[in-house]
């Protein structure tokens, strides 16, 4: 199952860089910052369903995404995300059982991407504690990216990687909550970009 796994994404990744270079053209900065290996989070703020496909094309390493659980029972797509190695996820609770299987992926130094906010971005929408929660356990780096859009047919879509961060190399003991800190620390790096 690994292998076709392996296979469906290398083949859907080449499609869909072909898709993105032709319609929706990606002007990539700070290409350095990508992780070459994992562990790693490619953390992102979320305009559009393409969100989790672009930055899966601009990474190297495979990235597996958590995905809601809805999408799973869906036709087809849910078959699809299934065979990327997508980790189902209940949205509007502290899905447990994700979040294990989410620090099992990290320990086998995969690159996990994860949004967030939990969903689409909003102006007045605050993060999850996710990213600080699997950040602090995994010791994996965090790398924030911002996705300038919206998506436009055959106009470059701006995609900003800012540099890594380590849960372990900022101080978050004084806050009230550090893992919230640390990841409203990540969205605020996200929105730097956006302001």
């Amino acid at each position: 199952m690994e292998n076709k796994r392996t296979s469906l994404y290398i083949v859907l990744r080449f499609l869909f860089r072909l898709l993105f270079k032709v319609v929706y053209p990606i002007k990539l900065e700070g290409k350095q910052n990508l992780p070459h290996n994992g562990p790693a989070i490619i953390c992102s703020n979320h305009i559009s369903l393409l969100d989790p496909i672009l930055l899966g094309c601009i990474s190297e390493p495979h990235v597996t995404f958590m995905a809601k659980e809805e999408l799973f029972n869906i036709p087809v797509i849910g078959r699809i995300i299934y065979l990327l190695g997508a980790l189902p996820v209940k949205r509007g609770q502290v899905d447990r059982n994700a979040i294990k299987l989410s620090l099992k992926q990290l320990s086998k130094n995969c690159v996990f991407g994860i949004f967030p906010e939990g969903t689409r971005h909003s102006e007045d929408k605050k993060p999850l504690k996710g990213v600080g929660f699997l950040a602090a356990r995994s010791k994996a780096h965090v790398v924030p990216v911002t996705i300038i859009g919206p998506y436009r047919l055959f106009r470059k879509t701006r995609v900003v990687v800012h540099q890594p961060v380590n849960y372990d190399e900022l101080d978050f003991a004084k806050s009230e909550d550090p893992l919230l800190g640390f990841s409203q620390y990540i969205m605020d790096t996200i929105n730097s970009e956006l302001n």
